[in-house]
């Protein structure tokens, strides 16, 4: 886990109630509840993150389905 949010930001990094991060894994980004981070993934605030939701659909931030291309958002969008 970086001290910071990656990128210079001075927001402190927090991890939520109930989240996982796999082996060898890590966040420059603050994670709220039951965030999951896949092991060996390393997720930073420039880092492309491809969101769906419990069925495998591709989703926007806000857990709307969408077509698949339109579910990609930067790290620092998901902080917090």
């Amino acid at each position: 886990i970086m001290g910071t949010l990656s990128g210079g930001n001075k927001n402190v990094i927090s991890i939520g109630d109930k989240c996982l991060l796999g082996a060898n894994s890590g966040t420059g980004i603050s994670l709220g509840f039951g965030c999951t981070i896949a092991a060996g993934v390393y997720v930073t605030a420039a880092a492309k993150v491809w969101l769906y939701n419990a069925d495998k659909q591709p989703t926007d931030i806000n857990g709307n389905v969408v077509e698949e291309g339109q579910n990609i958002v930067k790290g620092a969008e998901l902080n917090g």
